[in-house]
């Protein structure tokens, strides 16, 4: 039976990328989210101290000592952040440009007034897009599932193992309908198929010629042979298997599918069997033998 589906929280490597993912639940998110914000804006504060202690020891060796420069020193260095700094550079500046010209006053403050505007941006824009920390590693997650594999009924055949195999493969065709409908159309929706790494599998379909070696088993009449490519899936990009480069797969499958002449098959007791070939797995001349009630307990589906 299948169970809920819950994503694994924690830290994680996703090896499709490389990249160590953490994932965390809704109220934990926020909480570090706002406590990264804050740290962000305590970061901004302690290098504004780094920052205005070089400018000031730099200023420190110009030739020019009036009471401009002393009061442009004192506020830098009594600037408790880049914001307060920009805001005492500026009104300094304008209090001198009747002593020392507009021009004048506003160069000799050029360094303190760039300095503390390009911090005052920088560490804004850190802090609004600090929230991107989230969608940096994707929107993928880490499934943790206890129960993983394929379900398979009890041998014995009880009426209650029979309902749960019943139940499941419903659900299982169910399911893969809809996503078919949904993800395969000519009009996908892009909301409903988001639950797998990659919303669909560009599988190719070409024209091909009759794959056996008597070419005469093809119907050729109103009809040709056509050949369905997978390319090649792998394990992690496509099928979400989270595993290291080395342990991961690249599958294809090559299939040609095509009408062919039905009197190679022989109908005995609602079992069909196949004579195309001869059968190596089972050392037999039937090519295949297929029962017309196989999976026929399924409610509301029959495959034939």
């Amino acid at each position: 039976m299948s169970t809920a589906i819950k994503p694994f929280i924690g830290a994680w490597r996703n090896y499709s990328n490389g990249v160590l993912t953490l994932t965390l639940n809704e109220k934990n998110a926020g909480i570090l989210s706002a406590a990264l914000i804050i740290f962000t804006g305590f970061v901004a504060s302690q290098a504004w101290s780094i920052t205005k202690f070089i400018i000031h020891q730099s200023r420190a060796a110009g030739h020019v000592r009036d009471g401009y420069y002393h009061q442009q020193q004192a506020a830098l260095r009594n600037s408790n952040s880049h914001t307060q700094a920009l805001w005492l550079a500026l009104r300094l500046a304008l209090g001198w440009r009747r002593l020392l010209g507009f021009s004048n006053a506003f160069w000799r403050s050029l360094i303190i007034l760039t300095v503390s505007l390009i911090s005052l941006v920088g560490w804004s824009v850190t802090q609004l897009f600090v929230s991107r920390i989230w969608t940096a590693a994707g929107d993928e997650v880490l499934i943790a599932n206890n129960v993983c594999g394929t379900l398979y009924p009890n041998l014995s055949l009880t009426a209650e193992s029979t309902q749960i195999w019943n139940v499941y493969y419903k659900d299982r065709l169910e399911s893969a309908s809809t996503y078919e409908r949904q993800c395969y159309s000519q009009q996908p929706d892009p909301l409903e198929c988001t639950q797998l790494p990659v919303p669909r599998l560009n599988w190719t379909v070409d024209d091909a010629a009759c794959p056996f070696a008597d070419t005469g088993l093809c119907i050729k009449t109103n009809s040709t042979p056509m050949k369905m490519d997978s390319g090649y899936i792998n394990s992690n990009t496509h099928l979400g298997v989270n595993a290291k480069l080395e342990d991961t797969i690249e599958y294809r499958k090559v299939a040609t599918c095509s009408p062919i002449q039905s009197n190679y098959v022989d109908t005995r007791d609602e079992v069909l069997q196949y004579y195309y070939g001869y059968n190596f797995v089972f050392d037999s001349e039937q090519t295949f033998n297929y029962s017309v009630n196989y999976l026929s307990l399924i409610d509301g589906y029959r495959i034939m």
